[in-house]
């Protein structure tokens, strides 16, 4: 099958929409280049994926009406930059997108408790960034998990406003009983651990044709690797953020996410080097610019010798 037909039928089973890619192209492509970008850019770049330059204008104005964005104007050139809580969000994303290692519980879980102090809207934002952090509700008004920083939480609360009406406990099992059955069944029960083994296990066929075009001979183009990385981070990121992450120490044996997100490191370190070669072509004219650091460090660093190809 052509190369440009694997796109468009992944395109199509992906349901693309113009906002939430313009996240994922700007949180994976303009971040590691300084997060600023010039809208004529980043309407080329988007055009590939169907989506106009009216659509990509209304993407970001939502954006910057989030606080996600801001601008600076040159003449008639509008840049277009993350916030510093954009940057934050940005982040945090990022650290579970480029990590397909379960997290562990070995040091213990963050507990919350929601008191009644915090505002309805307050608490509907928390929840959501929350959620996109790792945590599940356990119990009404208490949430938990074993993957986020103490900085980060701090961050986080502080961004709503949250910092004085929530609860932060440190815990760790008394269980010593190697299978600890109770914390199994809460996990199930806090946990959509049979609906996300599912959704991996789609996640890892929509890779299939991506990860069978790279076994053959024929390389897609620089743009078309830029499009198929993207299409990858994509489906990753909307399946991770929408759930929060159970501990390797509480995933079935056969748990059908090790194997997926095996497959997607693996496509993401194969199409880097020409997907690269397409960014730095476009975002900077001379293409000499080199992306920040932070790129080569993704994947825990197994990523290094790709970026460096």
């Amino acid at each position: 099958m052509p190369i440009d037909q694997i796109i468009d039928d992944l395109l199509k089973r992906t349901q693309v929409r113009a906002k939430s890619m313009v996240v994922t192209v700007f949180g994976d492509s303009i971040v590691p280049y300084g997060g600023e970008i010039w809208l004529g850019d980043l309407i080329r770049l988007m055009s590939p994926f169907g989506i106009n330059d009216r659509m990509v204008r209304t993407a970001v104005y939502r954006l910057t009406q989030d606080g996600y964005f801001k601008t600076a104007k040159q003449g008639r050139k509008s840049l277009y930059l993350l916030t510093q809580e954009g940057a934050r969000v940005f982040a945090s994303a990022e650290r579970r997108i480029y990590n397909t290692t379960p997290p562990s519980d070995t040091d213990g879980w963050t507990l919350l408790y929601l008191t009644g102090a915090l505002p309805a809207q307050s608490r509907k934002e928390l929840v959501k960034l929350l959620g996109w952090q790792g945590f599940a509700e356990i119990a009404p008004n208490v949430h938990a998990s074993c993957t986020v920083s103490t900085t980060e939480l701090r961050d986080t609360l502080n961004s709503v406003s949250a910092q004085d009406a929530v609860a932060v406990f440190k815990a760790a099992p008394m269980n010593e009983q190697d299978d600890a059955p109770a914390i199994r069944t809460l996990v199930r029960e806090a946990w959509p651990l049979e609906d996300l083994a599912g959704q991996f296990s789609a996640f890892r066929d929509l890779l299939d044709p991506i990860a069978r075009l790279l076994q053959a001979s024929i390389p897609p183009s620089p743009e078309q690797a830029f499009m198929l990385r993207s299409i990858a981070v994509h489906a990753y990121r909307r399946l991770l953020l929408r759930h929060p992450s159970p501990p390797a120490s509480l995933l079935p044996v056969d748990w059908p996410g090790t194997a997926a997100m095996e497959t997607y490191e693996t496509i993401y370190t194969s199409l880097l080097p020409a997907s690269e070669r397409h960014l730095s072509g476009l975002i900077t004219p001379d293409g000499k610019a080199a992306p920040a650091p932070r790129l080569a460090h993704r994947f825990g660093g197994r990523i290094l010798t790709a970026a460096r190809a």
